[in-house]
Parts: structure tokens; C-alpha cells; sequence
């Protein structure tokens, strides 16, 4: 696997994937108190052709979801009621709303 350098960090090259199936995981729009905005919630982004991004500050986020299309995979890891979770954006627009309050 190799590593692209980018301005917010680094980001993974992947194999392609041919579709997500991310049915095991939880939608974040069923998490009560999300708080899109700390730094202890981190958003990820896996593009259609396999790139990764990871984003952990408020301007990051903002950037990864401008970024996102809905062919790419996204998701938020957070510490919730349920302990440490991994959670599917499955509302692109109120993740995009969120992160710019």
C-alpha cells in the first residue's frame, strides 16, 4: 500500500473496490449526540477508486465532505453511548451542515 501526501495529512491508496456494502454498520443519522465538530470524532472517506482520507479538525471535515460524492464511502468514528463505534454518513447533506456550525 502506498502513501500520497496531500496538505491535511496523508492519504492510502487502496485496492478498487467494485461497491460498498456497508449494511453491518450503524447510520449516524440514528446517533443522538453526535458531535460532528470534536476532535475526538474522526471522519473517513474512502473515494470510489480507492483513495482514504482521514479528517479530525473542523476545517478538514469541512473539506473531506465538499469533497465526497455519493459514490464514496464515509464514515465517522466516535465515541457514543455504545463505546468506541464506527458509523456509516448515510445524510451527506446534514454531515456538510453539521461541520460548518
Amino acid at each position: 500500500m502506498s502513501t500520497i501526501p496531500t496538505a491535511g495529512g496523508y492519504r492510502w491508496a487502496v485496492p478498487r473496490f467494485a461497491a460498498f456494502d456497508a449494511s453491518a454498520l450503524r447510520p449516524a443519522s440514528t446517533a443522538a449526540r453526535l458531535d460532528w465538530l470534536s476532535p475526538s470524532v474522526a471522519l473517513i472517506h474512502v473515494t470510489a477508486d480507492g483513495l482514504v482520507t482521514q479528517a479530525t479538525t473542523p476545517p478538514q471535515k469541512r473539506r473531506l465532505l465538499d469533497d465526497a460524492t455519493t459514490r464514496d464511502l464515509l464514515l465517522v468514528a466516535w465515541r457514543g453511548s455504545r463505546g468506541m463505534e464506527i458509523l456509516l454518513i448515510d445524510d451527506l447533506r446534514h454531515a456538510r451542515t453539521a461541520v460548518k456550525e
